[in-house]
This record gives C-alpha cells, structure tokens and sequence, in this order.
C-alpha cells in the first residue's frame, strides 16, 4: 500500500533519504510549499548542485541574490 511521509519535512536531504529508504513513497510539504513556492526547483539546486537554469530568465539573478542574502539556500 503506498504511504505518504507528511509533517515538518523541509530539507531536500531529508525528504530524499525518506524516500531512499523506503519509508514512504511520497513526501508531502505543505508548510514547506506555502513558505517557498518554489520549493522544488530549491531543493533541485540543493540537491544536485543545479545552478539557477530552471527558473525563468528575467527571475535568476534576483532569486539567486536573494536566496544568498536571506541564508535560506546555498546560493551558487
């Protein structure tokens, strides 16, 4: 039966080991998701060490400056 990890998971490493594990199947983060919107392609940056080509052109530098600023991301 598929189960859902849910509740105060908001590291990208952490939601990944749950999964690597097994533990669930999906990783659910809805705090995590009102808090960055954009907490997807963060954890891609955090994760995979992706620089910021995946968001859009006119919004890299700003996201990256804040990101840096802020200490929320590891900001490449």
């Amino acid at each position: 039966m598929p189960t859902i990890a849910v509740g105060l998971i908001d590291d990208p490493a952490a939601a990944e080991a749950i999964l690597a594990r097994g533990d669930a199947d999906l990783v659910a983060l809805a705090r995590g998701a009102l808090e960055d919107p954009n907490w997807a392609i963060h954890a891609h940056h955090v994760l995979d060490g992706a620089e910021y080509e995946l968001w859009p052109r006119q919004a890299r530098a700003r996201i990256r400056d804040k990101d840096r600023a802020m200490g929320i991301r590891q900001a490449g």
